[in-house]
């Protein structure tokens, strides 16, 4: 699945969901900042169970659904915007410790930098090239992740998105 196709099922599937057109580049936003805090909240659960350390805990499964989400957000956001699609960087990794640390922070920082962005641009008209390049880096982080956990991500986005549109009663769906 190319990011050009997830493009086109995004469009088809926003007409179907907000008929209305209703949502906001602030709404897309806040979208993707729930996704990134939803990974961050697995990955420390992962990262939890490897220590040993007692609580609640995740599944590789539940971060490929949220990886994906935040891949399907960063789309959105540029189908909002009119920017052209973003490709999934293929990542080569080193895992250990203190990758995983850093690349939890990358997302966090980087959705913040996305978050700045919009604002500047809902404010101030920045230029667009700012959040596409905060979104690449974004993406590039989630490739990275899903790479170390042997998750499929192309496979996740397909996977979650149609699961979205089932849980939703919508037809839109991305064929296997």
């Amino acid at each position: 699945m190319s990011t050009t196709a997830l493009r086109t099922v995004n469009k088809l599937r926003q007409a179907e969901w907000d008929q209305g057109a209703q949502l906001t580049l602030a709404f897309r936003t806040i979208e993707l900042g729930g996704e990134v805090g939803e990974t961050l909240n697995i990955l420390k659960k992962l990262e939890r169970e490897r220590l040993g350390i007692k609580g609640s805990r995740s599944s590789i499964g539940a971060l490929a659904d949220e990886l994906a989400d935040i891949v399907i957000c960063c789309d959105l956001i540029g189908m909002h915007l009119n920017l052209e699609p973003i490709e999934l960087p293929q990542a080569g990794v080193a895992s250990n410790t203190a990758a995983h640390e850093f690349l939890a922070l990358r997302l966090f920082s980087q959705s913040g930098a996305i978050a700045l962005a919009v604002a500047d641009h809902n404010f101030t008209g920045t230029n667009q090239l700012a959040i596409r390049a905060a979104m690449v880096d974004l993406c590039r982080v989630v490739s990275v992740i899903a790479a170390m956990v042997h998750v499929d991500l192309e496979a996740a986005v397909r996977t979650k998105f149609n699961k979205t549109s089932v849980s939703n009663n919508l037809s839109t769906r991305i064929a296997p």
